[in-house]
């Protein structure tokens, strides 16, 4: 791992461990661009994350991250004929499948597609995950997911960093966002990796 990934991981734990005082089995929120959910919620989301309705950037973005194969190992993906449209790479699994009566642009047609599925979303754009959030729908971008895998124990640790650092090279996220992956990061460690 560089010295870059390293220093940003022992910064957001010293940030994380004073600012929100993490303890294992706490109850914990977190606020993303106005969204606030509890990582008791956000496990049981894991838990039940089998199958996912995926927009081309989060595919993009596991993709150049390097676990997009165990992705779809572990849940199986689909989307609409417009997004995979958008993804450069021929040998992606995700199913496609056409709905009739979806209308308006391809992220206005990719909720209501998840939503008249009732599966969940993975994407990074803000206005599909604000449209998800009004159906109570639940949500992931690409951090959430590689925790996800993190989080079912699919990755080590050092996996889990090395994607996290190709993630970062990518990314757009703000430093909110990223703050809260890592301290999600701390969490599942705490509270699933120690010895009993």
């Amino acid at each position: 791992m560089s010295s870059v990934c390293h220093s940003f991981f022992a910064y957001c734990t010293r940030i994380m461990n004073k600012k929100y005082n993490i303890e294992r089995n706490s109850f914990t929120r977190r606020k993303n661009a106005g969204f606030e959910i509890s990582i008791e919620n956000i496990f049981h989301q894991f838990d039940n994350l089998k199958k996912a309705v995926i927009d081309a950037s989060s595919a993009i973005y596991a993709i150049k991250s390097g676990f997009f194969s165990l992705l779809t190992e572990n849940v199986s993906l689909i989307t609409i004929p417009e997004i995979l449209e958008e993804i450069d790479s021929r040998d992606v699994k995700i199913q496609v499948v056409a709905l009739d009566g979806l209308t308006g642009a391809t992220d206005q047609k990719l909720v209501a597609y998840a939503f008249q599925l009732n599966l969940p979303i993975i994407s990074e754009d803000r206005k599909i995950l604000r449209a998800a959030l009004d159906k109570k729908m639940d949500y992931f971008n690409s951090l959430m997911i590689l925790n996800f895998l993190f989080y079912r124990r699919l990755v080590s640790e050092q996996e889990y960093r090395s994607y996290l650092e190709n993630l970062r090279e990518i990314a757009w996220y703000g430093n909110e966002i990223w703050e809260f992956g890592v301290r999600l990061n701390i969490h599942i460690r705490d509270s699933f990796f120690q010895p009993r």
